[in-house]
């Protein structure tokens, strides 16, 4: 069995700000309203999959880390952090960015585009959704506009 939930539909949306270095226009800061929806795939039990009121709870709350903040990638090959005090400074390709901490969310990765997003954004959801035994796999899609986004297939077992 399968079952949907579209991001966009539901507001499980986040507005953040973010950069990929040497990427033409994409390397200055900009931001993007995101949305995430997810495909959940399993066997019912009780007449159902899940409920889709859990599943949208566990977005929101892992979403509510990215939503208003900057992104900045903390496996820099094409950037460098530097985290002093309440002070973030981004550098690369000749360019220096600061940030107040509290403005900031961390991301395990070399940039921050949708397709690490999806990965990273998916792999937190897992964790949120292994109490659900029944459930073999979920596809997610980060979207940075209304029709374009990347996915991500991640087992659940």
């Amino acid at each position: 069995m399968k079952m949907t939930i579209d991001g966009w539909g539901n507001n499980l949306r986040f507005s953040s700000a973010h950069f990929i270095p040497d990427l033409g226009k994409c390397s200055r800061l900009h931001g993007h309203d995101y949305a995430v929806s997810i495909e959940l795939e399993g066997e019912m039990e009780n007449g159902i999959l899940v409920d889709y009121g859990d599943v949208k709870k566990v977005i929101r709350k892992v979403l509510e880390t990215y939503d208003h903040r900057v992104l900045v990638p903390t496996l820099g090959v094409r950037s460098t952090v530097n985290v002093q005090q309440e002070q973030v400074k981004v550098e690369y390709s000749g360019k220096t960015m600061s940030f107040f901490r509290e403005d900031v969310c961390f991301i395990e990765a070399d940039i921050s585009s949708s397709e690490n997003l999806a990965s990273i954004i998916g792999s937190q959801i897992k964790k949120e959704l292994g109490v659900y035994k029944n459930l073999s796999n979920l596809t997610l899609t980060v979207y940075e506009g209304p029709s374009q986004g990347s996915s991500v297939r991640i087992d659940l077992k």
